[in-house]
């Protein structure tokens, strides 16, 4: 303290004028508890050029919902995006144009949360095996997998089914990606468990579908 004290009496170019006090990992020994890093990360995000905040946030690993909230963003980006395409009404059989938009997306998705290449492609290879499973198309067969999506659809794609279709998978690939930044998602031997990941997206896409649909997303 008697330091912190001194260092913030020099008036050097510090954000909020004094240091911040930082314990990065709770001392069992002495019982003090972790605290400090998300102040600390809260600083140098004010202070980060707007050239670098996207390295910096897609870094860190303190602040998740810093990471959510990006992520959110780049999906909805590209739901507009699907949006836009399916304004004029796709055939199921060619929904395959919508696929671009949605590797796009899941691509920055994982570099938000700071997945290795490696393992977000393999990630998503095993993601999109799920809908390549149904049908011809990502799109095709995740449709397929959520009940009473046929019947919405009526034979094609329409600009609403696009975009809250784009932004189902975009939520449920977060939460993989979430899943993935903590380490999880993982064999006995430590490599990434296909089936976890492929049982995981399933259920995201299926509950954030619905979910999206009913307008709480």
């Amino acid at each position: 303290m008697a330091l912190a004290d001194h260092i913030a009496e020099l008036g050097l170019p510090i954000v909020g004028g004094r240091p911040i006090m930082v314990m990065a990992e709770r001392d069992n020994f002495t019982g003090q508890v972790e605290h400090g890093l998300k102040d600390l990360l809260d600083a140098t995000f004010r202070v980060a050029p707007e050239g670098v905040e996207f390295a910096l946030a897609a870094a860190q690993k303190i602040d998740m919902g810093r990471k959510r909230q990006q992520a959110k963003t780049a999906v909805r980006l590209a739901a507009a995006a699907a949006l836009t395409v399916g304004a004029i009404p796709i055939p199921v059989a060619d929904a395959g144009v919508l696929i671009p938009i949605q590797l796009g997306m899941m691509a920055r998705v994982a570099a938000i949360y700071g997945v290795k290449v490696e393992t977000a492609t393999l990630a998503a290879a095993v993601a999109t095996t799920v809908a390549a499973a149904a049908g011809r198309s990502a799109a095709v067969g995740l449709l397929k997998l959520i009940p009473g999506a046929g019947t919405i659809v009526g034979g094609t794609i329409s600009a609403a089914v696009a975009s809250t279709f784009t932004l189902a998978i975009g939520y449920a690939w977060a939460v993989v990606c979430g899943e993935l930044t903590q380490g999880r998602l993982k064999g006995a031997d430590g490599a990434l468990d296909n089936d976890m990941v492929r049982e995981l997206f399933q259920a995201q896409v299926a509950l954030w579908f619905k979910t999206v649909r009913a307008g709480n997303a």
